[in-house]
Protein backbone atom coordinates (compact mmCIF):
# COMPACT_ATOMS: atom_id res chain seq x y z
CA UNK A 1 0.00 0.00 0.00
CA UNK A 2 2.33 2.20 1.00
CA UNK A 3 4.41 2.21 -2.67
CA UNK A 4 1.75 4.37 -3.93
CA UNK A 5 0.17 5.72 -0.93
CA UNK A 6 2.77 9.12 -0.72
CA UNK A 7 2.17 9.88 -4.46
CA UNK A 8 -1.59 9.87 -5.06
CA UNK A 9 -1.53 13.45 -4.11
CA UNK A 10 1.28 15.16 -6.55
CA UNK A 11 -0.18 13.09 -9.35
CA UNK A 12 -3.51 14.70 -8.92
CA UNK A 13 -2.23 17.93 -8.08
CA UNK A 14 0.97 17.76 -10.17
CA UNK A 15 0.05 15.86 -13.71
CA UNK A 16 -3.77 15.80 -13.54
CA UNK A 17 -3.98 19.69 -12.97
CA UNK A 18 -7.15 18.76 -10.49
CA UNK A 19 -8.39 21.90 -8.73
CA UNK A 20 -8.32 21.83 -5.13
CA UNK A 21 -12.09 21.52 -5.17
CA UNK A 22 -11.51 17.88 -6.98
CA UNK A 23 -8.82 17.03 -5.14
CA UNK A 24 -11.04 17.51 -1.79
CA UNK A 25 -14.07 16.05 -3.76
CA UNK A 26 -12.14 12.61 -4.29
CA UNK A 27 -10.37 12.46 -0.83
CA UNK A 28 -13.98 13.01 0.65
CA UNK A 29 -15.34 9.75 -0.99
CA UNK A 30 -13.50 7.48 0.76
CA UNK A 31 -14.65 9.10 3.82
CA UNK A 32 -18.09 9.17 3.26
CA UNK A 33 -17.62 5.32 1.79
CA UNK A 34 -16.52 4.43 4.99
CA UNK A 35 -18.92 6.18 6.89
CA UNK A 36 -21.82 4.71 4.79
CA UNK A 37 -20.10 0.74 4.96
CA UNK A 38 -19.17 0.13 8.70
CA UNK A 39 -22.80 -0.33 9.56
CA UNK A 40 -23.27 -3.54 7.00
CA UNK A 41 -19.51 -4.35 7.46
CA UNK A 42 -20.24 -4.50 10.92
CA UNK A 43 -23.58 -7.01 10.65
CA UNK A 44 -21.60 -9.20 8.32
CA UNK A 45 -18.20 -9.49 10.86
CA UNK A 46 -21.33 -10.99 13.36
CA UNK A 47 -23.13 -12.70 11.24
CA UNK A 48 -20.18 -14.59 9.50
CA UNK A 49 -17.33 -14.14 11.31
CA UNK A 50 -14.40 -11.59 10.63
CA UNK A 51 -12.43 -13.69 8.53
CA UNK A 52 -15.21 -13.43 5.85
CA UNK A 53 -14.76 -9.50 6.27
CA UNK A 54 -10.88 -9.90 5.85
CA UNK A 55 -10.97 -11.38 2.77
CA UNK A 56 -13.65 -9.35 1.18
CA UNK A 57 -11.51 -6.55 2.63
CA UNK A 58 -8.07 -8.12 1.06
CA UNK A 59 -9.58 -8.52 -2.55
CA UNK A 60 -10.94 -5.33 -2.59
CA UNK A 61 -7.93 -3.19 -2.03
CA UNK A 62 -5.44 -5.48 -4.42
CA UNK A 63 -5.90 -3.67 -7.72
CA UNK A 64 -7.58 0.00 -6.63
CA UNK A 65 -4.01 1.34 -7.75
CA UNK A 66 -4.00 0.03 -10.76
CA UNK A 67 -7.25 0.80 -12.02
CA UNK A 68 -6.25 4.55 -11.03
CA UNK A 69 -4.72 4.17 -15.04
CA UNK A 70 -8.02 3.82 -16.55
CA UNK A 71 -9.23 7.10 -16.94
CA UNK A 72 -8.57 10.65 -15.75
CA UNK A 73 -12.10 11.45 -15.21
CA UNK A 74 -12.90 12.88 -11.56
CA UNK A 75 -16.12 11.22 -11.38
CA UNK A 76 -14.18 7.68 -12.11
CA UNK A 77 -11.76 8.63 -9.38
CA UNK A 78 -13.95 9.52 -7.08
CA UNK A 79 -16.03 6.05 -7.96
CA UNK A 80 -12.91 4.33 -7.36
CA UNK A 81 -11.98 6.09 -4.30
CA UNK A 82 -15.56 5.34 -3.19
CA UNK A 83 -14.98 1.31 -3.57
CA UNK A 84 -11.78 1.73 -1.65
CA UNK A 85 -13.78 3.42 1.42
CA UNK A 86 -15.72 0.51 1.70
CA UNK A 87 -12.57 -1.94 1.55
CA UNK A 88 -11.06 -0.43 4.35
CA UNK A 89 -13.91 -0.55 5.93
CA UNK A 90 -13.89 -4.67 5.69
CA UNK A 91 -10.22 -4.79 6.26
CA UNK A 92 -9.52 -2.17 9.08
CA UNK A 93 -12.77 -3.38 10.95
CA UNK A 94 -12.04 -7.28 10.52
CA UNK A 95 -8.53 -6.32 11.86
CA UNK A 96 -9.66 -4.76 14.96
CA UNK A 97 -11.92 -7.73 15.28
CA UNK A 98 -9.39 -10.17 15.46
CA UNK A 99 -7.07 -9.10 17.55
CA UNK A 100 -9.29 -7.42 20.20
CA UNK A 101 -11.59 -10.67 19.85
CA UNK A 102 -8.45 -13.60 19.71
CA UNK A 103 -5.64 -11.16 21.77
CA UNK A 104 -6.08 -11.42 25.85
CA UNK A 105 -6.58 -8.04 26.85
CA UNK A 106 -3.63 -8.02 28.99
CA UNK A 107 -1.24 -8.27 25.64
CA UNK A 108 -3.40 -6.10 23.58
CA UNK A 109 -1.30 -3.33 23.82
CA UNK A 110 2.30 -4.72 23.23
CA UNK A 111 0.55 -6.21 20.03
CA UNK A 112 -1.06 -3.12 18.41
CA UNK A 113 2.31 -1.52 19.64
CA UNK A 114 4.58 -4.00 17.61
CA UNK A 115 1.58 -3.87 14.77
CA UNK A 116 1.84 0.18 14.91
CA UNK A 117 5.48 0.08 14.70
CA UNK A 118 5.44 -2.59 11.59
CA UNK A 119 2.65 -0.30 10.04
CA UNK A 120 5.03 2.71 9.74
CA UNK A 121 8.38 0.90 9.08
CA UNK A 122 6.68 -0.01 5.73
CA UNK A 123 5.80 3.38 5.32
CA UNK A 124 9.14 4.09 5.16
CA UNK A 125 10.34 1.51 2.96
CA UNK A 126 7.23 1.91 0.34
CA UNK A 127 7.38 5.21 -0.02
CA UNK A 128 11.24 4.84 -0.47
CA UNK A 129 10.27 2.09 -2.88
CA UNK A 130 7.88 4.38 -4.75
CA UNK A 131 10.07 7.28 -4.79
CA UNK A 132 12.97 5.46 -6.17
CA UNK A 133 10.97 4.06 -8.96
CA UNK A 134 9.59 7.80 -10.20
CA UNK A 135 13.45 8.97 -9.52
CA UNK A 136 14.55 6.59 -12.02
CA UNK A 137 11.74 6.71 -14.51
CA UNK A 138 10.82 10.70 -14.09
CA UNK A 139 7.73 12.40 -12.67
CA UNK A 140 6.21 11.74 -15.77
CA UNK A 141 2.58 9.25 -16.71
CA UNK A 142 5.04 6.40 -17.47
CA UNK A 143 6.46 6.97 -13.95
CA UNK A 144 3.14 6.99 -11.98
CA UNK A 145 1.92 4.38 -14.11
CA UNK A 146 4.85 2.06 -12.95
CA UNK A 147 4.87 2.67 -9.36
CA UNK A 148 0.57 2.20 -9.66
CA UNK A 149 1.58 -1.52 -11.23
CA UNK A 150 3.94 -1.99 -9.06
CA UNK A 151 2.30 -1.61 -5.77
CA UNK A 152 -0.65 -3.59 -7.61
CA UNK A 153 1.27 -6.47 -8.20
CA UNK A 154 2.72 -6.60 -4.41
CA UNK A 155 -0.95 -6.47 -3.41
CA UNK A 156 -1.90 -9.17 -5.40
CA UNK A 157 1.12 -11.33 -3.73
CA UNK A 158 -0.32 -10.86 -0.11
CA UNK A 159 -3.05 -13.29 -1.88
CA UNK A 160 -0.57 -16.19 -0.89
CA UNK A 161 -1.00 -14.80 3.35
CA UNK A 162 -4.71 -14.16 2.70
CA UNK A 163 -5.08 -18.27 1.38
CA UNK A 164 -3.65 -19.63 4.65
CA UNK A 165 -6.40 -17.73 6.75
CA UNK A 166 -9.73 -19.54 6.40
CA UNK A 167 -12.62 -17.44 5.87
CA UNK A 168 -14.72 -19.01 8.31
CA UNK A 169 -12.31 -19.85 11.09
CA UNK A 170 -13.07 -16.93 13.22
CA UNK A 171 -16.00 -16.50 15.20
CA UNK A 172 -16.72 -13.27 17.35
CA UNK A 173 -18.01 -14.52 20.86
CA UNK A 174 -20.96 -13.08 22.33
CA UNK A 175 -20.67 -9.70 23.68
CA UNK A 176 -17.85 -8.10 21.74
CA UNK A 177 -18.54 -4.81 20.16
CA UNK A 178 -16.11 -2.13 17.86
CA UNK A 179 -16.64 1.28 16.99
CA UNK A 180 -14.38 3.56 15.44
CA UNK A 181 -13.11 6.63 16.17
CA UNK A 182 -11.72 8.49 13.16
CA UNK A 183 -8.93 10.94 13.64
CA UNK A 184 -7.83 11.80 9.99
CA UNK A 185 -7.54 10.16 6.66
CA UNK A 186 -4.42 8.65 4.39
CA UNK A 187 -5.49 8.90 1.47
CA UNK A 188 -5.47 5.82 -0.50
CA UNK A 189 -4.78 4.31 2.73
CA UNK A 190 -7.91 4.58 4.38
CA UNK A 191 -8.48 6.42 7.72
CA UNK A 192 -6.31 6.79 11.09
CA UNK A 193 -8.89 5.13 13.75
CA UNK A 194 -9.00 4.56 17.38
CA UNK A 195 -10.86 1.57 18.20
CA UNK A 196 -12.84 1.04 20.88
CA UNK A 197 -14.23 -2.40 22.45
CA UNK A 198 -17.12 -2.99 24.25
CA UNK A 199 -17.12 -6.89 26.42
CA UNK A 200 -19.87 -7.27 27.95
CA UNK A 201 -18.65 -10.91 29.45
CA UNK A 202 -15.69 -9.25 30.62
CA UNK A 203 -17.83 -6.29 32.32
CA UNK A 204 -20.40 -9.01 33.61
CA UNK A 205 -17.15 -11.15 34.93
CA UNK A 206 -15.60 -7.83 36.67
CA UNK A 207 -19.10 -6.95 38.24
CA UNK A 208 -19.11 -10.70 39.62
CA UNK A 209 -15.74 -11.00 41.06
CA UNK A 210 -16.74 -7.32 42.46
Amino acid sequence: MQVSGAFYTPYMLDHLHFEYWQFVCIIAATFVAKVVALPGVGKIAKRYGPGVVLWMGGIGIIPMATLWLVSDSIWWLMLLQFLVGIAWACWETATFLIVFDRIHSEQRVATMTLFNIGQAATMVVGSLIGAFILEGIGLTRTGYAVVFVATGVMRLMTIFLLVGIEPRRFRLHQGVNLYLQTLGIRFGAGTIDIPHITDSSESSNTGSRA
